[in-house]
């Protein structure tokens, strides 16, 4: 006769079969109450936690399928299949969920500066620029000190052509903390898009004074210097900031400005179009 501790794993097995047979028929709901029973019944049955995953997916319910995503690669982490179906729960869903959490989160006023902040980065990610905006504006409602807001409220507006909106957010920022380089950076940035030189090799000057250096002030150097007419400088500088961009790949659509017109013709600028460096 089997004991108790046997008959667990046996109807956690029948549960999970019920299970698949309700999937398959595309009952969800159904199908996720009993992959729930046999998790239940057997928590460290993997193949139910990923498959009640996939059912509260399929009704929406993402919270509880990252968490039984979670639950099977936990238990299995060197699974290949459970890090496919993480992945693609998270590449479907992650955004979506982050944005109900951030949402709900954004109803406490206490935390409503941070929730707006988050929720304006993540938009700005996916590339809705209008409720990044939105979002980004709010957090300075709430706090016109936040400096990270600033500086993203103003790289939407560039975005966007109000470059003489974004440089005074910029200068805001840089009251606030006028040691960061980043800050300095995106200034000159914003200057030479005027095409104000004077003010933008202040601004990028400033940004070497304060450790500012890597790809991004080379790029800016780069913009300057064609704006100026010394093209082989210009070269270089874009040869300097494309061959070693760092942790991150630089936007090529940064070389379609029209003050790169005179290298277009250069078998340099070229290879740096092509990805060659």
């Amino acid at each position: 006769m089997s004991n108790e501790g046997e008959s667990g794993p046996r109807r956690a097995r029948s549960a999970h079969a019920r299970g698949m047979r309700l999937s398959s028929r595309g009952w969800s709901q159904e199908a996720a109450k009993c992959f729930r029973e046999a998790v239940e019944l057997d928590p460290d049955r993997v193949e139910s936690w990923d498959a009640l995953a996939a059912s509260l997916a399929e009704i929406q319910d993402l919270p509880g399928a990252l968490h039984a995503q979670l639950e099977a690669h936990l238990r299995s982490p060197d699974d290949p299949a459970l890090r496919l179906n993480l992945g693609n729960l998270l590449h479907h869903f992650g955004p979506q969920l982050a944005i109900e959490s951030l949402e709900a989160a954004a109803q406490d006023e206490d935390l409503a500066p941070d929730a707006h902040l988050t929720l304006g980065l993540l938009h700005a990610d996916l590339g809705r620029h209008h409720l990044a905006r939105h979002h980004l504006e709010e957090t300075l409602s709430r706090d016109p000190d936040d400096i990270e807001a600033l500086q993203e409220l103003a790289a939407l507006m560039i975005e966007q052509d109000e470059v003489k909106e974004a440089i005074g957010l910029l200068r805001r920022a840089l009251e606030l903390e006028p040691e960061a380089p980043e800050l300095w950076l995106d200034l000159a940035r914003a200057y030479a898009t005027q095409r104000l030189q004077s003010p933008a090799r202040d601004a990028l000057r400033r940004a070497e004074e304060v450790g500012g250096a890597g790809p991004d002030l080379a790029l800016i150097d780069a913009l300057l210097a064609a704006l100026e007419g010394n093209t082989e400088a210009a070269l270089l500088s874009l040869q300097r900031a494309y061959r070693d961009p760092g942790e991150r790949e630089l936007p090529l659509e940064f070389l379609d400005d029209p003050a790169f017109e005179s290298l277009r013709d250069r078998p340099e600028f070229r290879a740096l179009l092509e990805g060659g460096g």
